[in-house]
């Protein structure tokens, strides 16, 4: 199970959920322009939640566009109601 529930709406209205996880929040602590979380929800939210929705569509998806390229593409991101993550999860598959 994931951190977040983002709802990621593109240009063409196409709508797709993510569920990033701390796999996603370690990947945008290791850029260049990343930082903590607890400042990235502070100081750079929006970039945040596209970055990890990204990073998310990455893994999971086979998303092949930079994260650049793909957040050109996007209209929107959206935080959507679902069940509280337990922040302690290792965000592992079954059988991992």
């Amino acid at each position: 199970m994931g951190m977040f529930n983002i709802q990621v709406v593109y240009d063409d209205g196409t709508e797709i959920e993510t569920n990033p996880g701390q796999r996603e929040i370690a990947a945008w602590e290791m850029e260049p322009f990343g930082c903590g979380m607890e400042a990235a929800l502070k100081d750079k939210q929006v970039s945040f939640f596209r970055y990890v929705a990204w990073a998310w569509l990455k893994r999971t998806k086979g998303e092949q566009r930079t994260f650049h390229g793909w957040s050109a593409r996007v209209d929107e991101i959206r935080d959507t109601p679902g069940e509280p993550a337990d922040p302690t999860s290792p965000d592992q598959p079954p059988g991992d």
